[in-house]
């Protein structure tokens, strides 16, 4: 077998092979002779079906799938025999190539490697330590936040709607003379932004000013997302009819308000906050420290990342944005005009991203880490646990969807970031 091989960007190779007849003319054979044995045709006995006829009546699938067993077979010891590293799934166009029981089988591929580079000193990094202090401010904040969790709707007549309210009303959406949405209840909070599932710029606004009793207009565009898809991207009015006002009513700050979330006391309840604040405020402080320590190897390890799993990752992100802004109900024309901006952030994001992962993944190596069984058990335990499953059931939902590897992954990552942040000098 003839392999030539061109470098003609940073990770990316032109791989050009030529398989020879007499292999192509074997593996010809190969599925001819298992083909004969399998085929079960009417007028012949089983594995005595001529070959011509054979021929004539399969040939096209099987010069397909011996093209197919050629090509996976010959690159697969072209990239081992030259020590090619693929990234990621060859390129070719499968259907341009001529494959013929006696001749020749000549094809090119372009792949991605992963790029070389010399690992530099990974342990003792200086950085700079943030500091972790609670203030009892933060922790009232946090009590807050779980108290309006708690909260109830009481009926109310209130002389005026404040923050301290909640609007109920019913949505109507009309498009020209037909009826896209027909009194669909909402509630309409401080906060909320949408109704009916489209984005309202001032919608709370809108509401307070129409009352309680009273009814609201807005002109609005249905959404690209929108369930009945005959209405998608059309000019709307929504009719929004204020029924009641209901006043949030706040859980008392006291000692049984405690036992309601499984605590003793209030004084236990603060602990607990505590402890949760810092808890996150040490693993923001621990991230800043491991990507401290990677911006300094980025910067003295340059290399290229391959252009086209960079161009994948990015498009991948930017059609997520494009859907949330759909979503948002921006314009085309707002789209188009964010696309551009968000897919130049994200190109400098994604960039740096790829080669933090090849990095740790070099550093894994060199560290010898890796994720034991009893590690991924205990992990998948404790997901479980937080949704009220068992580990060998998420075990299962996992490896039905073929995602016991990307935790694997993640978890190596995670120990080899720990070795960065353990062995930096602040």
């Amino acid at each position: 077998m003839d392999v030539k091989i061109e470098e003609v960007s940073p990770c990316r190779n032109r791989v050009q092979i030529t398989v020879p007849s007499e292999r192509v003319r074997e593996t010809f054979d190969r599925h001819y002779k298992d083909l004969k044995s399998a085929v079960n045709l009417k007028g012949f006995r089983p594995g005595k079906v001529p070959m011509s006829f054979l021929e004539k009546k399969f040939g096209s699938e099987v010069a397909q799938q011996v093209k197919i067993n050629l090509v996976e077979e010959s690159l697969e010891e072209a990239l081992k025999e030259h020590k090619l590293d693929p990234i990621s799934e060859p390129e070719l166009e499968l259907d341009k190539i001529l494959v013929e029981r006696s001749a020749d089988m000549a094809f090119e591929a372009f792949v991605e490697v992963r790029p070389t580079f010399d690992l530099p000193e990974y342990k003792g990094v200086k950085v700079d330590a943030p500091a972790v202090e609670v203030t009892d401010e933060e922790v009232d904040a946090e009590i807050e936040r779980i108290r309006r969790q708690h909260a109830t709707l009481e009926p109310c007549e209130p002389d005026a709607i404040g923050d301290d309210h909640v609007l109920e009303a019913t949505v109507s959406v009309m498009v020209g003379g037909e009826t896209a949405v027909k009194d669909e209840p909402q509630m309409i909070g401080p906060k909320t932004s949408s109704a009916a599932g489209i984005v309202v710029d001032g919608l709370r606004e809108k509401a307070v000013e129409a009352g309680i009793g009273g009814t609201a207009r807005v002109d609005v565009e249905v959404p690209s997302y929108f369930p009945d898809a005959q209405f998608r991207g059309k000019a709307a009015t929504m009719i929004i009819k204020i029924a009641e006002a209901k006043q949030i009513v706040l859980p008392a700050l006291d000692d049984e308000f405690a036992e309601q979330l499984d605590f003793d006391d209030i004084a236990e309840l603060r602990t607990r906050v505590t402890d949760a604040i810092r808890a996150h405020k040490d693993s923001d402080a621990h991230r800043a420290i491991e990507e401290q320590v990677l911006d300094s190897l980025i910067e003295k390890a340059p290399f290229s990342v391959p252009p086209g799993l960079l161009k994948r990752q990015v498009d991948r992100l930017v059609a997520r944005a494009r859907v949330d802004l759909e979503s948002q109900g921006k314009s085309g024309e707002e789209i188009d005009e964010a696309i551009g901006e968000i897919a130049k952030a994200q190109e400098e994001d994604v960039t740096r991203s790829i080669k933090v992962s090849l990095l740790l993944d070099e550093i894994a190596k060199k560290e010898k880490i890796f994720v034991t069984e009893d590690e991924l058990s205990r992990h998948l335990e404790a997901l479980g646990a937080r949704h009220g499953q068992t580990g060998d059931q998420v075990r299962e939902q996992y490896e039905a969807q073929n995602l016991i590897g990307e935790v694997r992954f993640h978890l190596r990552e995670a120990k080899t970031r720990a070795v960065l942040r353990e062995n930096a000098k602040s």
